[in-house]
């Protein structure tokens, strides 16, 4: 079990709504960062399957989780919004119930934001994947446009 910091640095939302199939893969990919100074807070949207189930396991073993269960489906931009509210820290990022992080993100995204204070936000590159019995395919080419696949990854300033 992780010891809770003190003072997290970063605040990791997590809007998800029956992600049972994802959502483990998405929170250990946070959970297995170089850098552990943070805290992930999770919004399940009211989500009908395991994932509130899941999520409680996680909570259970890493006192660095917060679950919070909607107790009616809302809006997917407000529980974005709603997780936004909850940030207390200096750093925040929203991360999809089906994303997940390279190991070394959040260090290297820091250490960009932190070597001059006029950065606001950091960003990477990022690719688009499929699940194929349970093995992760990157999608070569992809043309989904959205706003997170044009802005990938990011770690923003919250004050």
């Amino acid at each position: 079990m992780s010891q809770s910091k003190v003072n997290p640095k970063i605040t990791i939302c997590i809007p998800v709504y029956n992600g049972e199939k994802i959502i483990e893969r998405t929170i250990q990919s946070v959970l297995s960062q170089t850098y552990e100074n943070f805290l992930i807070v999770i919004s399940d949207n009211a989500s009908t399957d395991e994932t509130s189930n899941i999520c409680e396991k996680f909570k259970a073993k890493d006192s660095r989780i917060q679950v919070i269960k909607q107790n009616n489906l809302i809006p997917l931009w407000n529980n974005f919004d709603f997780l936004l509210r909850k940030v207390t820290t200096e750093y925040f990022m929203w991360l999809a119930a089906d994303d997940f992080i390279h190991p070394d993100f959040i260090k290297k995204t820091v250490s960009i934001l932190e070597s001059d204070k006029k950065i606001v936000g950091c960003s990477t590159k990022s690719n688009d994947f499929e699940i194929h019995n349970n093995q992760i395919c990157v999608i070569s080419g992809s043309k989904k446009l959205s706003i997170f696949s044009k802005l990938g990854f990011f770690l923003l300033k919250s004050k």
